[in-house]
């Protein structure tokens, strides 16, 4: 298991977003191991919209 801890905003979701997708089908295909990965947003500045972004695109 995977902890991501982020000061709520993401720079670069659109890469970690490919990756996701690259990793996914790494996975699909048996190259790689299934894991599991926890985004927490902390701090007075979090993106709402950009982590709910991330948690429905997750779901796909």
């Amino acid at each position: 298991m995977y902890i991501f801890m982020s000061d709520g905003h993401i720079d670069d979701l659109e890469a970690v977003k490919r990756y996701t997708i690259q990793l996914a089908k790494d996975i699909a295909a048996g190259k790689h191991n299934f894991i599991k990965c926890v985004l927490i947003g902390v701090g007075k500045k979090v993106d709402e919209n950009q982590i709910v972004a991330f948690l429905v695109f997750s779901d796909q």
